[in-house]
């Protein structure tokens, strides 16, 4: 299986739990008030958002290498730069989604988590499903991120390999690859914005708690 359909398949996964956390968000602070439950909700999203950010973060300058004369130019530094800091950026995500459970647990046990109104009731569920599939169950979404980050390398090493014989079918191959994680990487990076939108501030959250 080729690397860059890997990477894509993990960036999909990313994706998809990052839609429905963001989905899940602006319903409970539609229906929720100010107040402990909705501050400890808002600090998960806000770590969950914020492992995403890691995925932005540290994929972005791989991805924005446009035309030939750019990638001759940067593409060694980018690369070393990568190459230092992905697993950091790997712990760093791994360390936001076990915080997150950890808020997890505590909210399952508030009242307003064992509610009987319709709409907050499937809210939860939806909630707890994805909760248990992607954060609880080996934390897939940081697994996700690994698989990810860790595959980067050896695709980088190969183009750079390439580059130091033929560096214009490098730029070729790197345009193949990257052109797709890079499209998945500006749908990941819109809907980020729509779920930092969703989270509520913390100034406003105690409001009335």
């Amino acid at each position: 299986m080729g690397i860059e359909f890997i990477a894509v398949k993990e960036m999909g996964n990313i994706a998809a739990t990052q839609t429905e956390f963001s989905a899940i968000t602006r319903i409970v602070n539609s229906e929720v008030g100010p107040g402990t439950f909705a501050s400890l909700f808002n600090t998960m999203m806000q770590r969950m958002a914020d492992s995403y950010s890691v995925v932005i973060e540290t994929l972005q300058p791989l991805t924005d290498m446009d035309g030939e004369d750019r990638f001759n130019e940067d593409f060694d530094d980018k690369t070393k730069a990568f190459r230092d800091g992905y697993l950091l950026a790997i712990s760093k995500a791994r360390s936001l989604t076990v915080d997150a459970y950890d808020d997890y647990e505590h909210l399952v046990c508030m009242r307003e988590a064992k509610t009987g109104y319709p709409l907050l009731k499937r809210t939860f569920s939806r909630l707890a499903e994805l909760t248990d599939k992607w954060i609880a169950n080996d934390y897939w979404l940081a697994m996700s991120i690994d698989t990810l980050f860790k595959m980067l390398p050896r695709l980088l090493k190969e183009i750079e390999d390439l580059k130091a014989r033929d560096p214009a079918d490098a730029y070729l191959i790197y345009q193949s690859a990257f052109g797709d994680i890079g499209r998945h990487l500006s749908l990941i990076r819109q809907q980020q914005a729509c779920f930092l939108d969703a989270i509520v501030e913390p100034d406003l959250r105690m409001e009335a708690g």
